[in-house]
């Protein structure tokens, strides 16, 4: 209800983490840097914030106060959505994450156009994508996730460019381009 009380929920809340990170965290992980880096990172997702994102979210809390089971789908969500019910998506077949400004590689589903190439690997950073043979790369430094997935995802047979930083590689500033070609990714893994 109030600035101070505001405050105090908050100290509260940080207080908590903390607490939490030294009973849960591991032997030498300092709390208040695991603490730090999440709240960063929580501040780094607001400031990716984009209209449609805050229509979502609004629309979402206005469908939930006359049913609680009900959300709003911007484009992209409803298309995520969609894909979760076929259990198919046409892309390159690797799961991504966000880390510190970087489209990192997670884990590459089997049978897909990474996996088969070979030369994409788990830890290998994405800083780049172009489309088609000749498109110009775009810079996916520091972009929200989800638009590097929309770079990523195409049309089946259709060819995308990744500009990878090797996770493995001794000099940092190493960039490799891997070339794939889109094809379907049944999703078996999240199958009933």
């Amino acid at each position: 209800a109030t600035d101070a009380q505001m405050r105090e929920r908050w100290r509260l809340a940080v207080k908590f983490d903390l607490l939490r990170g030294r009973l849960e965290g591991e032997k030498g992980e300092d709390p208040v840097k695991a603490v730090v880096a999440h709240h960063d990172s929580v501040v780094e997702n607001y400031k990716q914030f984009d209209s449609g994102d805050v229509l979502q979210n609004f629309l979402s809390a206005l469908c939930r106060v006359y049913d609680p089971h009900t959300d709003y789908f911007a484009a992209a969500k409803e298309e995520n959505f969609t894909i979760g019910m076929r259990l198919s998506l046409f892309g390159i077949g690797a799961s991504l994450r966000n880390e510190k400004g970087y489209t990192n590689v997670v884990s590459l589903v089997p049978g897909g156009p990474a996996e088969t190439d070979k030369r994409l690997k788990p830890g290998d950073k994405i800083v780049g994508v172009a489309q088609g043979e000749d498109g110009e790369y775009t810079d996916v430094v520091g972009m929200k996730i989800d638009r590097v997935v929309r770079l990523i995802r195409g049309e089946k047979g259709t060819v995308v460019r990744l500009r990878v930083q090797p996770g493995d590689a001794a000099d940092p500033s190493t960039r490799v381009v891997i070339r794939l070609v889109r094809d379907e990714i049944r999703l078996r893994d999240q199958e009933a």
